[in-house]
């Protein structure tokens, strides 16, 4: 599955065949009187004035981005934001009237003039037609509206509609006009007259209420301002601007964006809902670069990360473990890469919505940039998330600015007078928060503009940001509704989505409404107009919930049913947002799909976190449905998925009750629908109590995937097998389990089942053949068995299957005493798996690293081994118990803690005597007998510890057995002897062998 839709890739939708939506800013210019100046004037110099106006207007228009449409002889119409896309197009409309009028000052006998101003979505033809070429050109409220406010307009004067003014306030001086009447536009009763520019330092502080003084942060931007001079010159560095919502996080990282226009500026933007979706909002930020193409480096920066990622993802022969360090390093690098081309400004904003993947690699880049040329600048609301995060970055927690501070706020933001005592009460509600002292301004400057006081408008009602959030959207009337509907969409929705959802509206009645929500601002325009955004969550929450439960599952339904019938739209709508509108309408077996698809698709992302809570939202979604074949199908898929993970993380005991459930249901499926399934019912052998119940589990599980059937199930069936004939000591029947798996195994088909069932069934049959081969005394076959495991292991570069052919190494050269081979071994575990090696693997090499210190005369390890020996037990492992157990009595004995040793021993051979793990019974009553010390307590252990080593064939251990008997000076019984005479010729020649030999006087 791609990354990255590259542009050769996607589907081209075709263009409306009535025009493109386009929010466009008109001006419409008219020389006042100029039926009168024909006749007081001569005709020839009135036309050279009328001409360098003109002359005067195109330049000026052409040097602010305008496109002339339309020149009469007294006047003209301009276009800006067309045909070039400007976000810009309001500001530079404006400016381009002023510097009309300060051109027209400087004309001799230049007549006056009259500019009015109005900005709204249009629709352009998509074929160059222009108004002037006589065809029909923007179409919309705009152009009829700037002809009206010119018509009222003053003289000399620039007069802007209110979307107008919305979008450049911060950047012009502006006088209301109240009391207006133009015709067809009855709800238009106000304007703004331009009086002068405003030194804006940013387009943020221009486009959106925020101070352009930034009250009270004026030390905390120095800070900033410090922290991108360091990075410029390569010392990078990571910071987390925290706070609540509304504090000004984003108004910061707008500051500091103005501070660093000459670098390269990168922004990941993370989103609600859409925790489990690995690596969104890097994915979104390349691939909208992709598609810009505006940025070469950053274009080919996406190609690059795409290409690498796609190659992590489909090489199915890694481990999650070493698939997820993969991809985090591909991230984090290709942020250092560009660096190193350019300084740059990572700016990843509300990172309490960002998924864990982004995380780890923005903690694994927090933890590399300290020589590059990269300052990193986290922005989120407080969040238990980012604990690990924290570590790495600095943190500037920005909390409530004080009452100074929000006086020059208030100033800063208020277009109209307003007396102390409305201020004081900005003050007082506003509670230091920089996002509710400028609602609450607004709100109250609309109160003083009406010619009504705060307390008639409910302002003393208004006791918290949602409750002035919910006056400001009541207050503006009709177009609330699409804020509603666009509510359903998310705090962004692209225009041609919400076009769709709203088709019943009659013609240009989305238009006003948008304008209208931009008058009060409640939205703003993003990505040049093709994106609109709520201008905060909160703004979102409120119109989501100011609607009947009834009409959002309808609007969710819509949108799910747009998607369905054109898949182009996945781009908008991505699989897990899709899936929240499936939930949201109440299709929720479509909606556990689509968790459960994005959840695979995030582990093979390799997280783990988020897709584990997908999958449990699933199964709980799917408990509260009647019975289904498809319901039950979805269960099983989603346990399929959530199995691995709950064991990973929490042990084997903690997937149990999971499994249970999986098998109970993979049962009742059709014996031709099972297959898929098979690693539920794997899952459920492998979390079995003890050993006799996984026996009982091993056995149906071959009973029921016959030699006939598929060969990797039969081959699962057969691992499931071996592994617990091992446990309980039946070597002969283990190697032929063993052979007949082996037989089946497909190098392609265990590259994909190593993944769902934790390591590589070969690795593990030939791990098993060399301990059976051991044991029962054919050392050779054992030392070729484990060379080969560990060549097929590292063939796989699976980290699991790695690891588990080095834990059964390990144990051959622990049977051996082989101490070189041991710290071998312990070494390339280390090298392996570091500090990130799964639990059970680390309390294993705990315990090994133990017993080999002991070899070599360090005294003192007791304590780790038994802490590692707790932390198996706890993790629920079954497998091997014994044989650590009997390690950790035999460090305690040498640590002198006889009568400690023994009670562990005690414990553990009554523990394997009911359980049936027995494999490694007779070691542990063996040494139980030495511990002992001879008598008849050393001789009954050593004669049950013969007699279970002859019924499982375990030829080595009964030699071991025999040499103990005479280092005891206890002895022999005869049939003891007996046994040992016609078994231990047998076994491969070595040190011991002949030293029983010599004993039994062979």
């Amino acid at each position: 599955m791609s990354l990255f839709k590259k542009r050769a890739d996607k589907t081209q939708s075709k263009p409306d065949e009535d025009g493109e939506r386009r929010q466009l800013t008109v001006l419409f210019y008219d020389i006042v009187g100029s039926t009168s100046l024909v006749t007081d004037h001569d005709p020839e110099d009135l036309r050279a004035a009328l001409n360098r106006i003109h002359i005067a207007a195109r330049n000026i228009f052409a040097e602010h981005g305008g496109s002339l449409e339309q020149v009469l002889g007294d006047g003209g119409m301009v276009y800006f934001g067309w045909p070039d896309i400007s976000e810009d197009a309001a500001l530079q409309s404006v400016e381009a009237a002023l510097a009309l009028l300060d051109a027209r000052a400087e004309i001799p006998l230049a007549p006056d003039i009259r500019i009015g101003i109005a900005t709204s979505v249009v629709v352009m033809s998509t074929d160059g037609a222009s108004a002037s070429a006589g065809q029909l050109g923007a179409v919309g409220v705009a152009p009829n509206l700037a002809s009206r406010l010119e018509s009222v307009c003053g003289i000399n004067e620039v007069l802007v509609s209110a979307a107008t003014h919305a979008l450049t306030h911060r950047a012009i001086r502006y006088t209301a006009r109240e009391g207006l009447a133009l015709r067809g536009f009855p709800d238009e009763t106000r304007a703004w007259r331009a009086t002068g520019r405003i030194d804006a330092r940013t387009r943020f502080a221009r486009d959106r209420d925020a101070s352009a003084t930034l009250s009270g942060r004026a030390s905390d931007i120095d800070m900033l301002a410090k922290l991108w001079s360091d990075a410029e010159t390569g010392a990078g560095t990571a910071i987390l601007i925290e706070g609540e919502p509304g504090i000004g996080k984003s108004r910061m990282a707008a500051e500091l964006i103005a501070l660093a226009k000459a670098a390269r500026v990168v922004i990941l933007q993370c989103q609600p809902r859409t925790e489990a979706d690995a690596l969104f909002s890097v994915i979104r930020m390349y691939d909208q670069a992709y598609e810009d193409g505006a940025d070469d480096a950053l274009a080919k920066a996406a190609v690059h990360c795409a290409d690498a990622l796609g190659a992590l993802e489909e090489r199915e022969t890694l481990s999650p473990e070493a698939r997820r360090n993969a991809i985090i390093g591909a991230v984090s690098e290709g942020f250092i890469a560009l660096a190193r081309q350019k300084p740059l400004l990572l700016l990843a904003e509300d990172l309490h919505w960002a998924d864990e993947v982004t995380l780890a690699a923005l903690e694994r880049l927090a933890c590399t940039l300290s020589g590059e040329r990269l300052l990193l600048v986290a922005t989120s609301r407080p969040s238990d998330r980012l604990v690990d995060l924290r570590e790495y970055m600095r943190v500037l927690d920005l909390g409530p600015i004080d009452a100074q501070s929000a006086r020059a706020l208030i100033a800063s933001v208020a277009w109209t007078t307003l007396t102390d005592q409305t201020r004081d009460w900005i003050i007082e509600k506003g509670d230091g928060n920089p996002l509710f002292l400028i609602e609450l301004t607004a709100h109250a400057c609309d109160v003083a503009a009406a010619g009504g006081a705060l307390d008639a408008h409910s302002g003393a009602q208004l006791g918290s940001l949602r409750d002035l959030l919910a006056a400001r959207l009541e207050s503006a009337g009709r177009a609330k509704r699409t804020a509603q509907i666009a509510s359903v969409l998310g705090r962004d929705y692209p225009l041609h989505l919400l076009v769709r959802l709203t088709r019943d509206y009659p013609p240009f009645e989305l238009d006003a409404d948008l304008q209208r929500l931009n008058d009060h601002g409640l939205k703003e325009a993003i990505n040049n107009g093709e994106v609109y955004q709520f201008r905060h969550a909160l703004i979102r929450d409120v119109a989501y919930d100011s609607q009947l439960r009834a009409v959002r599952r309808r609007l969710h339904g819509q949108i799910v049913d747009l998607v369905d019938a054109d898949p182009s739209l996945t781009d908008d709508v991505p699989a897990i947002l899709l899936a929240e509108h499936c939930l949201a309408a109440d299709r929720v077996l479509r909606g556990i799909g689509l968790l459960i698809d994005v959840a695979d698709d995030a582990i093979r992302r390799s997280a783990l976190h988020a897709p584990r809570a997908l999958l449990e939202r699933a199964l709980t979604l799917a408990a509260g449905l009647d019975a289904s074949d498809e319901r039950d199908g979805l269960r099983l898929r989603a346990i399929a998925l959530l199995g691995p993970l709950v064991t990973l993380l929490d042990g084997h005991r903690a997937a149990a009750s999971l499994y249970d459930e999986g098998q109970a249901l993979y049962f009742e499926r059709p014996v031709d629908a099972r297959q898929r399934f098979f690693p539920v019912l794997w899952g459920w052998w492998f979390t079995a109590s003890d050993l006799l119940e996984q026996t009982r589990r091993s056995e149906i599980l071959i009973r029921y995937v016959p030699p006939d059937a598929d060969r990797e199930s039969r081959l699962q069936a057969l691992h499931c097998g071996w592994a617990t004939l091992f446990d309980g000591g039946a070597h002969d029947r283990c190697l032929a389990a063993i052979s007949e798996g082996l037989a089946l195994y497909d190098p392609q088909e265990g590259a994909r089942a190593r993944h769902l069932y934790g390591h590589d069934a070969r690795v593990c049959g030939l791990g098993e053949r060399a301990l059976c081969a051991w044991l029962t005394g054919s050392l050779e076959d054992s030392a070729k068995a484990i060379a080969a495991c560990e060549i097929w292991s590292d063939k796989t570069d699976h980290l699991g299957s790695r690891l588990h052919g080095l834990d059964i190494a390990m144990q051959v050269a622990v049977f051996r005493h082989d101490l070189e081979e041991i710290d071998r071994i312990l070494s390339r575990i280390e090298s392996l798996a570091g500090a990130d090696a799964a639990p059970a693997i680390a309390a294993k090499r705990q315990i090994f690293r133990g017993w080999r210190a002991a070899r070599a005369g360090n005294g003192g390890q007791i304590d780790a081994v038994r802490e590692g020996l707790r932390a198996l037990r706890s993790f629920g492992v079954l497998e091997d118990t014994p044989f650590y157990a009997d390690i950790a009595a035999d460090i305690a004995a040498r640590d002198g803690q006889r009568d400690q040793a023994l009670g562990m021993l005690e414990d553990e051979i009554a523990q394997a005597r009911e359980t049936g793990l027995t494999y490694w019974l007779p070691e542990l009553l063996r040494r139980k007998a030495v511990l002992s010390g001879g008598g008849a307590v050393a001789g009954a252990a050593l004669e049950e510890g013969a007699t279970v080593a002859l019924e499982q064939g375990a030829h080595m251990l009964l030699a071991r057995n025999v040499a103990t008997w005479h280092a005891l000076s206890i002895s022999v019984p005869d049939a003891v002897r007996h046994a040992a005479k016609q078994r231990v010729p047998g076994i491969s020649d070595c040190p011991l062998r002949t030293q029983v030999l010599h004993a039994l006087d062979l």
